[in-house]
């Protein structure tokens, strides 16, 4: 909601805080606006190429993305699918990295692309367009592990079983990928090492 993130923006600028530290694949409403000399900050999971006085931590997206395609390659699928986070930078740099996995196989024009959101609602949209398909993919990358929830949410409405009738890996290795009820495949950030930089 960028009219409460603009809000709570300036409720810490009023607090007169010298600096800030977003998490995120984007910067909050305003926060350009706003971080310079001044104002400090930080960005982890995204960033902001050329924005001065604004420090980023990431992981890399790319060979992430990379890695997941490869998990799935590994396990005999060659139609995979991808659902995208959006018209964000980290969403760019993994479906960068989905292409070059598949390309990289010989795979290009197999290439599934579905629009999505970093959530479960994306999730879901982008699954349901992926099944729309001729052939829909055997298996899918999903941009996040909230998005793959609502992936599967989608293929569950329809009767189809994850990992049996689909295969989905997400992104993040969110708690919430480790729930017995869930057990979603996902890749890992090293959140630890990124938070002490």
């Amino acid at each position: 909601d960028p009219r409460a993130e603009q809000s709570e923006l300036e409720k810490l600028l009023a607090f007169r805080v010298e600096g800030m530290i977003a998490f995120g694949h984007r910067l909050p409403q305003g926060a350009q606006h706003v971080i310079g000399p001044d104002f400090p900050s930080v960005i982890v999971s995204s960033e902001y190429p050329g924005t001065a006085h604004l420090a980023s931590i990431t992981n890399d997206d790319v060979a992430g993305a990379r890695l997941a395609v490869e998990h799935l390659l590994a396990l005999g699928h060659v139609r995979i699918g991808h659902i995208t986070g959006g018209a964000n930078e980290v969403a760019r740099k993994r479906r960068q990295g989905f292409e070059q996995g598949m390309h990289a196989h010989g795979l290009g024009a197999q290439l599934h692309c579905a629009e999505g959101a970093f959530s479960d609602l994306g999730g879901y949209l982008g699954m349901s367009k992926l099944l729309e398909v001729d052939l829909p993919p055997t298996a899918v990358f999903v941009c996040s592990d909230y998005a793959a929830i609502g992936a599967m949410t989608a293929l569950a409405e329809r009767g189809l079983r994850v990992p049996q009738d689909i295969s989905i890996i997400g992104y993040d290795d969110t708690r919430l990928s480790a729930m017995p009820t869930i057990s979603l495949t996902t890749i890992a950030q090293p959140i630890a090492q990124m938070a002490t930089h």
